[in-house]
């Protein structure tokens, strides 16, 4: 597994788990709030790592993640770009 901070803002980040979920955690009234991301076809697979993407000129960023070897991309607001 691993975290990866969000590029632009301090009160989110990602992790990638050994069980196969990434999570994006943002932080909310004092307290980390985390939601499980769809990782639609990718493989299911326990998941090495997750990273963001640089930001684009907007400020928008996605979520790069490798399970069983292969690499694939999330969106942060749970869909699949």
């Amino acid at each position: 597994g691993s975290v990866a901070f969000h590029p632009l803002r301090d009160d989110m980040f990602v992790s990638a788990g050994d069980d196969g979920t990434i999570r994006l955690w943002q932080q909310a009234g004092g307290e980390w709030k985390s939601f499980a991301v769809d990782r639609g076809n990718a493989p299911r697979a326990p998941v090495e790592q997750a990273i963001f993407t640089p930001a684009d000129k907007d400020g928008n960023v996605e979520i790069l993640a490798v399970a069983d070897s292969t690499i694939f991309e999330c969106s942060i607001d749970g869909k699949q770009p």
